[in-house]
């Protein structure tokens, strides 16, 4: 990236399956940690962290990640790490 390039702005989206996941804190701080060290090696600019505790993948309307969607085009977020 050069110096008069805009940074990509990037969300985090980190997400347990279980509420026991999430009650013990499993995953979540590695997830975060992993993609902290994702954005940064590529130069994004962070804009938000959304976490969704104790939600399952088949489920797709998940509120953080419905959140997340309505939110990319309102505040010019062009990536989510995951």
């Amino acid at each position: 990236m050069t110096a008069s390039a805009i940074p990509l702005r990037a969300a985090l989206y980190l997400r347990v399956s279980t509420a026991r996941q999430a009650e013990h804190d499993v995953s979540i701080p590695d997830q975060k940690r992993q993609g902290e060290t994702y954005r940064t090696s590529r130069g994004c600019q962070l804009v938000e962290t959304y976490v969704e505790p104790g939600a399952s993948a088949t489920n797709d309307r998940r509120p953080r990640s419905l959140l997340v969607a309505g939110e990319l085009s309102q505040s010019g977020t062009r990536a989510v790490v995951a």
